[in-house]
């Protein structure tokens, strides 16, 4: 199996701590976001990471992905059992890639990827805006979301991966929860930022970010 990104974008590495959860093989190709090479266009034809290639499959977009390693590889599940549950734990995941994408990577790229990327300033004014109106928003649903105790659903799962992926891009430019102001949030991250298969993940970044600065 092979996963096409790399491991600083939150999409790649939502798919990898999925893979290192359920303990597959994989290689990764390092590719960068916005690759329009015709071989990778057939892989995937947005010209955008994470893609897979298993076989003869070929798949773009990470929640496409997830959902096919749990379908083909179920043992240890990403997903719960009840139905409720598992449309619940989409929807978190769908609300970590836009939402809460926006108010934390979002902040990364400004600060870190984009001035190395493309050689552009941060754009503070955005940064403002994200960090004191869009972030608060999320942290206040989220803080009414969390468990009070352990993961989403009572097992690390999809929703925890969703969420961990965006969370860590902020934490790598000092973009943090104020626990005494969401207390329940800051106590679930640091649970799950502890999780062995994150801690391993986050290891990874920072050295990839060292190397880059």
């Amino acid at each position: 199996m092979k996963i096409y990104g790399v491991n600083l974008s939150p999409y790649t590495r939502k798919v990898l701590l999925a893979l290192n959860y359920k303990q597959l093989d994989y290689q990764l190709v390092e590719t960068m976001p916005g690759t329009r090479t015709p071989e990778y266009l057939k892989i995937s034809p947005l010209g955008k990471v994470p893609a897979l290639v298993d076989g003869g499959l070929f798949l773009a977009d990470s929640s496409v992905i997830c959902q096919y390693l749990e379908d083909e590889y179920p043992d240890r599940p990403l997903l719960p059992v009840a139905t409720e549950q598992k449309a619940n734990s989409r929807w978190f995941e769908r609300y970590a890639d836009t939402a809460v994408a926006e108010a934390t990577t979002g902040v990364f790229w400004e600060i870190a990827a984009k001035p190395m990327l493309t050689k552009q300033p941060t754009d503070m004014d955005r940064v403002a805006m994200l960090k004191n109106e869009k972030f608060p928003q999320v942290a206040d649903y989220l803080e009414s979301q969390v468990p009070v105790e352990g993961f989403f659903f009572g097992q690390f799962g999809l929703a925890d991966i969703s969420l961990a992926t965006h969370f860590l891009a902020a934490s790598y430019v000092d973009h943090g929860v104020d626990s005494s102001r969401w207390p329940h949030l800051a106590a679930y991250l640091k649970l799950l930022f502890d999780h062995p298969v994150v801690s391993k993940q986050m290891a990874i970044d920072k050295s990839v970010i060292a190397k880059l600065m």
